[in-house]
């Protein structure tokens, strides 16, 4: 049925906040050349029409000066008006990333999450995602709402602490941070040392300085050894000198082991202090001296 535009007015509820000008003109022209293709829905109050569905469609008629609309008039109270808005607004994609999660979140407070998914057909983990933006600053919001930050980054972003969220958004926008694998394990190392926070505001004491001084050195004689074996002669040397070393296959492996622990340790979260305690205890075991003399 056709409605006066006159009756009709916009949810002051709606989730939708941001309008595209230059789109709306554009459908104003469509709707006023053929027509409107979709009605619009409408509910009763107070002897006029509040929208549920279609703010956009009717906005575009008010652009082009239409005194009428089409619309299919339903019964709902406030709560189904703000649930069909919603779900509407995000099966049609109408919304920003952060709209979208705003929504989701309010969505929840009469659904649970699996409802949700079960009703909009998408996974728990799709809506679990984009309600973790909310975890955005303000002003990381409003970045991912431009584009300015891609919703991956976005998300990325949005699990560090809000104090430190510019850190990150520090590496994005540095360029170092290439592709989302990348990314993901900057953030992940980031929480450790994040959680770890305690490790480092303690000063350390003189045993300790000794295992890290000692760990220190002890990686940068493996690094040094890897850049002479870099080169192919050099390579080739080293192997038919191989009975005149003491550095065998199986002490290289036991090297490559203990390195292999260290990077676990770290992983795992066990914390640094045990990790730089292992890789110590490892230094001492191995006497990397002879290594280091091998090289050169």
């Amino acid at each position: 049925m056709k409605i006066p535009i006159n009756k009709v007015f916009a949810n002051p509820n709606q989730p939708r906040k941001h309008f595209d000008e230059e789109k709306l003109n554009e459908l104003a022209h469509s709707i006023k050349e053929n027509g409107l293709l979709e009605p619009i829905v409408l509910t009763p109050r107070n002897g006029k029409y509040m929208i549920i569905a279609g703010e956009r469609r009717f906005r575009a008629h008010l652009i082009a000066e239409l005194t009428e609309i089409e619309a299919n008039i339903i019964e709902a109270d406030d709560d189904k008006v703000e649930e069909l808005a919603l779900l509407e607004n995000i099966q049609r994609q109408d919304l920003n990333v952060i709209e979208e999660a705003k929504a989701y979140k309010s969505l929840l407070e009469r659904n649970t999450m699996e409802e949700l998914a079960k009703k909009l057909g998408i996974k728990v983990s799709v809506i679990e995602k984009r309600v973790c933006l909310l975890n955005l600053t303000p002003e990381n919001q409003k970045l991912t709402i431009s584009g300015q930050i891609t919703p991956y980054e976005a998300l990325e972003i949005s699990r560090v602490p809000q104090s430190k969220q510019h850190l990150v958004l520090k590496a994005i926008q540095s360029g170092s941070m290439k592709g989302y694998g990348t990314l993901k394990s900057f953030v992940e190392h980031f929480l450790l040392i994040e959680n770890q926070g305690e490790f480092f505001l303690s000063p350390l004491g003189a045993e300790e300085k000794d295992v890290l001084a000692r760990c220190e050195q002890s990686l940068s004689q493996v690094e040094k050894m890897l850049k002479v074996f870099q080169d192919a002669e050099t390579m080739g040397l080293f192997e038919k000198a191989m009975l005149h070393t003491e550095v065998s296959l199986d002490r290289i492996q036991l090297i490559i082991k203990c390195l292999m622990d260290m990077k676990r340790a770290v992983n795992k979260g066990n914390g640094l202090r045990s990790a730089i305690a292992g890789a110590g205890k490892s230094a001492n075991l191995m006497n990397l001296d002879c290594l280091s003399e091998a090289g050169h």
